[in-house]
């Protein structure tokens, strides 16, 4: 007998959605419309939100950083933000965030000529 057991409930992303980065050291934002649908090839369409955000950066030589919100302006400090090593992945669920999940998130690479890509799972409106 298994007695009162209580499992949270599975939740599946209604888009999967990758974009590789600029060429940029400047922070950039990132949306459901800045990524490309894994199904479909086309856009993904604006106003999502961000289940889970995945950040690789396994062929950079330098850090990237991740911001789970938008940008201030496009120079804003790295100070205190998720840095992603030269070499490694991130990856982050968003989903039952208390302040509800980001729909735009910004990165930052330390070398603008790395290859990072960008990698989400999105859903219509907060849960």
């Amino acid at each position: 007998m298994f007695g009162n057991r209580i499992l949270s409930p599975t939740t599946a992303a209604e888009y999967v959605g990758s974009s590789d980065t600029t060429v940029s050291t400047d922070w950039i934002d990132y949306s459901s419309a800045s990524t490309q649908d894994s199904m479909t090839g086309a856009a993904l369409i604006g106003g999502l939100v961000w289940g889970s955000v995945n950040i690789d950066n396994t062929d950079g030589t330098g850090a990237v950083y991740l911001k789970l919100r938008a940008r201030t302006i496009a120079g804003d400090p790295v100070t205190n933000e998720i840095q992603i090593k030269a070499g490694a992945a991130y990856e982050q669920t968003l989903f039952g965030l208390r302040g509800g999940m980001p729909s735009t998130i910004s990165l930052k690479k330390a070398v603008g000529a790395d290859t990072t890509r960008v990698i989400g799972e999105f859903f219509r409106g907060s849960y």
